[in-house]
């Protein structure tokens, strides 16, 4: 609705400005006008991902990351910050919100929260996020997450690599040689060693 606004801009700022249609009081000023070009440009990335046919789970937290940087700004500082890296909180430019537009962010905040918060709910999203080759743990400790947050989520890990698949490799192992050989039972753990080493566990 607001990419669809401002591509008619024009239009409708000439219905509402004229006196006949007694809409004047919904004519955006040049301000207002900036704020939903700074807003659209901010939700430009999140509504992209969110509207394609097959999303990623290692996705989903880094697109709510960016969206809930950028309204802390507007809510306390006030700035816009740089779409390219939203969490640098870099002052591109300096904006004076109206109270009905912090309202609505707040709002808006309180939301994403919610749902934020749910991720903590299913593993999945902390071990997509850790087996992401870009993300990996690094993208928490970058990002500010708590050190508890982070032993927590690389103790899942591991944990529920040796409950879950390392039985499942040496199962696999007996089965094609007939018996477990010193190798084979090693070999889950230079599995795991491996995967450690990879993904900083």
């Amino acid at each position: 609705m607001i990419v669809f606004a401002l591509e008619y801009r024009d239009s409708i700022s000439d219905f509402t400005g004229k006196i006949d249609n007694d809409l004047r009081d919904l004519e955006l000023s040049s301000d207002e006008w900036k704020i939903l070009e700074e807003i659209a440009e901010i939700l430009k990335d999140a509504t992209v991902f969110f509207s394609t046919d097959s999303p990623t789970l290692s996705e989903v937290i880094p697109a709510m990351d960016n969206i809930d940087a950028a309204f802390t700004n507007f809510i306390i500082e006030e700035t816009i910050p740089d779409p390219a890296n939203p969490t640098t909180h870099a002052k591109v430019q300096e904006i004076h919100l109206s109270d009905i537009i912090k309202s609505s962010v707040s709002v808006a905040k309180l939301t994403l929260n919610k749902y934020y918060t749910l991720t903590d709910d299913s593993e999945v999203y902390r071990f997509a996020m850790i087996l992401h080759p870009e993300h990996k743990l690094d993208y928490f400790k970058n990002t500010g997450w708590s050190d508890d947050w982070i032993d927590n989520a690389r103790e899942m890990m591991r944990v529920a690599y040796r409950e879950r698949y390392e039985p499942r490799y040496e199962l696999l192992t007996r089965s094609r040689s007939g018996k477990a050989t010193k190798a084979s039972r090693q070999s889950p753990r230079k599995a795991m060693k491996k995967v450690r080493n990879i993904y900083h566990l």
